[in-house]
Formats: C-alpha cells, structure tokens, sequence
C-alpha cells in the first residue's frame, strides 16, 4: 500500500485518494540525488544478498566438516547477530578510526591510511562489509542446518564415486 500511496495525494485514512503519479515521478527524475540514492540501494541490497549467501554458504560447507573447535567457530561467527547495531556501529566505527591507525602504524600497509568512512566510494564497501559481518551467522545457522539433513549414505555414495574436494560440485563435506 506504500507504494500505491506514493502515487497519490493521500494518506492511509482517505477515503478516495487523487491520483498525482506524474508529479512523482517528476521528483525523481529532476533530482539526481535520489537517482543517485536508489542506485546506491539496489547496488548495496544486491551486493548485501550475493556476498552474505555465498560468504555463508562457504562457511557452512567448512563448519560442517570435521575440523577442530568447529562449535566454538559457529558460535564465534553467531555472535554478531545477536548484538545490537548500535554497538556494532560504535565498534566498527572505533575500528576504522583508531584500530585502522594502529594497524598503520604497526605494519605500514597503505590499506590502513585510506579514509575507509571519510570517503564515499570506500564508505559504502566499508558499510557494505560490516553488514555483510553482521548478518553472516543466521544464514550460516540456516546452511549448516541443511547441510546437516543430507543423509550420510548419499555423502558416502558420492566420495565412492570420486566426488570430493577437489572434483564435482564440492558442496558435500567430506567425513
């Protein structure tokens, strides 16, 4: 219904509301900073969904196979769904001021100098990391979940066949 109110005069509590979609879309398309904004979101949502499922899946596949202290690393990478985005904020923050300035000085990498939120092209792949982070650990829960259900006979079935590691689809985990 937003949607369909953005294209009136309106509100929710009108009874018959006047049509004004033309002089809406005017807006939009006069000002090339809400242009610049809604490419800004479709490429950060995309981004955000592409990286966070592949980045979880990866993870899914190695926690789901037989390394050491994989309980620990679940939890470990769980951890930042549960904190709040204020916290998360304020400790990213400290890290990309401070953090990135001790880095600097400690080991030299030009990587640390940049103004990873003071410019906007480097803001946004520093957002878009951190939230990346942050949201990795429930899809991680929801992959590994999956990866849990696939019956052992069928892992087995497909490691006598010569799927493993290094062939084949390499989504199966090997015991």
């Amino acid at each position: 219904m937003s949607v369909a109110y953005s294209f009136t005069n309106g509100t929710a509590l009108d009874k018959v509301p006047q049509f004004i979609a033309w002089p809406t879309i005017g807006i939009i398309h006069g000002r090339s900073d809400m242009a610049h904004a809604f490419v800004f979101t479709i490429a950060f949502t995309a981004l955000m969904v592409l990286l966070t499922n592949v980045v979880a899946m990866l993870l899914a596949v190695v926690l789901d196979g037989g390394i050491k202290g994989r309980n620990v690393l679940r939890a470990a990478f769980y951890l930042p769904n549960i904190i709040s985005l204020i916290i998360i904020g304020y400790v990213w923050r400290f890290i990309f001021s401070k953090g990135f300035d001790s880095f600097l000085n400690a080991t030299h990498a030009g990587i640390f100098g940049l103004s990873w939120l003071g410019d906007g092209k480097l803001a946004f792949f520093s957002v878009l990391a951190v939230s990346v982070w942050q949201s990795i650990g429930f899809y991680l829960v929801i992959y590994i979940a999956g990866l849990q259900t696939v019956p052992r006979d069928i892992i087995e079935a497909s490691l006598l066949d010569g799927v493993g590691a290094g062939r084949g689809s390499g989504a199966l985990p090997c015991p």
